[in-house]
């Protein structure tokens, strides 16, 4: 596996908790523990990426994502407690 792509022992910071900061053109679906029940998440995850292969969708740019990643990483430990990846994530409309 590329190291570039491979995940770090403490977790992997994905976009929405869906594409890889560092290969934007592979998305994880499912990866995500959601607090209650889990089909909405999945089905939008699935959505976005559907959109982001049909071109209805652009990521911004890899600022914007590290920004993003640093923004989620905080919120998630305001709300656990702990340095977590899990959380709230905010799909944008399509």
């Amino acid at each position: 596996m590329d190291p570039a792509i491979a995940p770090p022992r403490d977790g992997l910071d994905l976009f929405r908790r869906v594409f890889h900061p560092a290969a934007t053109d592979l998305a994880f679906v499912g990866l995500v523990q959601v607090p209650g029940a889990a089909p909405a998440t999945l089905e939008r995850q699935a959505r976005l990426v559907a959109a982001r292969l049909s071109g209805r969708y652009a990521l911004p740019g890899e600022h914007e994502i590290a920004r993003q990643l640093i923004r989620d990483r905080a919120r998630a430990g305001r709300m656990f407690g702990a340095d977590r990846r899990a959380g709230p994530t905010r799909f944008p409309r399509l």
